[in-house]
């Protein structure tokens, strides 16, 4: 865990922008897709930054009596000391990230610091820990209504395990490692019930996902409908710029852009004619890297003479997804019915060029088929848990939390363009 630790940036604080609240919302949902799918694999979920140690930290002198009620989740009550491991649990990597990205101040007080126009960064992450509670007070409900029990031993030493070797890879005892990632009041005698009932909501997370596992005709369904969002795509790019002097006018912008459109066209019609890509991608400006360079790896690969010659230039472009491709010809690589043989030119009128654009092949990835049965079964899990939801109202009678005003974070709809980058599992 601790070999995985995010170092801290900079003293710098930065506004929300519109832009900000949409990738990070789109991060959050990564990352809680993630976890409903893999929630058991403890190792993963405790990858702690320390940066994040005095938003938990209880204020030095406030008497608390930590085995009473904190906050109430229905019918199930939470004590300070669950409250914390809780938060911990869920939201420290995601805090340490955002502090690491400069989103974050990490010398100041999370409530002291904008989230948005509403909500400071303390209320975000309590509502997203409170969130995160209830679903895993509705699974721990929903196995005794059905009569199921899990035995969690292996994870809990498995938990345990990870702690004692980050603490020792940070010159610390388990005690000050449990309590600086924890709370105050964490310890190994004092989080057993808790680390034991998210366990046990965990293993029935998965007994879950696997009940609704998706049929083979409805992943390949569904990958019909989306192929645009797993498919990848290989082609050859060159941007052929337009000759425009310091200064020009429009008029003379206007007459680069109709020259770089017939040389353009001269290079479509000369590789329709039988040119390599190569060969023209270098006569018409394209940069080709020294011999050296590239010479081992054109070498080591399969395929045909220009598939080999093309690695020795930045003209080949691999691998490259729907939502990683340039919007002005994305749409054009991945049209049904592309060839080899397909070539375009695409005006760029703010980058005053044209890219020429040679499709080579498509390709499903071999992890389509597992990823979209985990989508399927992770969006049927996330929907019958909102189902279940209503009863589980927060109560915070004396206002710890100073939610009132703050939305729920909703239960993400997997979206199938989103890139899932493994985080807290």
């Amino acid at each position: 865990m601790g070999k995985n630790n995010i170092p801290a940036t900079e003293n710098s604080e930065k506004k929300m922008t519109k832009y900000d609240r949409k990738m990070l919302a789109r991060k959050e949902a990564e990352i809680r897709e993630k976890r409903q799918r893999r929630m058991t694999r403890i190792t993963a979920a405790v990858i702690i930054a320390l940066i994040a140690v005095v938003a938990i930290a209880v204020p030095v002198g406030r008497q608390i009596r930590v085995k009473s009620e904190y906050i109430r989740i229905g019918d199930h009550s939470i004590n300070k000391v669950e409250y914390d491991f809780m938060s911990g649990y869920f939201t420290n990597y995601t805090r340490s990230m955002y502090t690491y990205f400069g989103m974050i101040d990490g010398t100041k007080s999370l409530s002291e610091q904008d989230f948005d126009e509403t909500t400071t960064w303390q209320q975000y992450f309590d509502q997203t820990t409170v969130d995160s509670i209830r679903q895993c007070f509705i699974l721990i409900d929903d196995a005794k209504e059905k009569g199921l029990t899990y035995d969690v031993k292996e994870k809990y030493d498995e938990f345990f395990a990870s702690c004692e070797s980050d603490a020792a890879t940070n010159s610390m005892t388990l005690d000050k490692y449990l309590k600086a990632n924890f709370g105050s009041y964490a310890s190994k005698s004092s989080l057993k019930d808790i680390l034991t009932l998210l366990l046990t909501a965990s293993a029935h997370n998965d007994y879950l996902l696997e009940q609704n596992k998706p049929s083979d005709e409805d992943v390949e369904s569904y990958y019909a409908e989306n192929k645009n969002s797993y498919d990848t795509i290989n082609f050859n790019l060159l941007e052929l710029k337009a000759e425009i002097a310091e200064g020009a006018s429009e008029e003379e912008i206007s007459k680069a852009m109709e020259d770089a459109k017939k040389k353009a066209d001269e290079f479509m019609a000369r590789f329709q004619a039988g040119e390599t890509f190569l060969a023209l991608y270098g006569e018409y400006g394209g940069e080709l890297p020294s011999e050296e360079d590239d010479s081992d790896k054109a070498d080591s690969q399969e395929g045909s003479s220009e598939e080999k010659d093309s690695l020795k230039n930045a003209s080949l472009k691999s691998d490259v997804t729907y939502s990683s491709a340039n919007t002005l010809y994305r749409d054009w690589l991945f049209e049904e019915g592309r060839t080899a043989t397909d070539i375009t030119a695409v005006e760029d009128k703010t980058g005053h060029s044209y890219h020429i654009v040679a499709f080579r092949s498509r390709q499903r990835p071999e992890t389509v088929t597992e990823t979209i049965s985990d989508t399927l079964a992770s969006r049927a899990v996330s929907e019958y848990i909102a189902g279940k939801s209503e009863p589980y109202r927060l109560t915070d009678k004396k206002d710890h939390l100073h939610l009132p005003s703050v939305t729920p974070v909703p239960t993400p709809t997997p979206n199938p363009e989103a890139s899932v980058t493994p985080a807290v599992e």
